[in-house]
């Protein structure tokens, strides 16, 4: 990748990260929609790391970890998410080294 693809691809993840702590609160604060939202969110997280890094780092974020709440109910989906957000905040860092994906 030329050095403004990896520029670009480094703040549309961190833009993204930045959108699902935003998703993350309104589902704590039971707005309206807010599981579709991260839901919808999670799918648009997934496509692009797919596409543009590799399965191997879409699968790192996605799949829920051994410790999560059983599947199905509201706190898995919640505590899943959360997690989600470490990971992709883990990957922005390991990528490109400068912490970005934090904060």
């Amino acid at each position: 990748m030329k050095w403004e693809e990896v520029r670009a691809l480094e703040e549309e993840l961190a833009a993204l990260r930045h959108t699902g702590v935003k998703r993350w609160y309104g589902w704590m604060e039971h707005e309206p929609g807010a599981a579709d939202a991260v839901e919808a969110w999670r799918v648009q997280v997934c496509g692009l790391l797919r596409a543009r890094i590799g399965p191997a780092v879409e699968s790192e974020f996605n799949e829920p970890r051994s410790t999560d709440q059983p599947a199905g109910t509201p706190l898995s989906l919640l505590n899943q998410h959360g997690h989600r957000l470490d990971r992709l905040g883990d990957i922005l860092t390991r990528l490109f080294g400068r912490g970005l994906g934090h904060g």
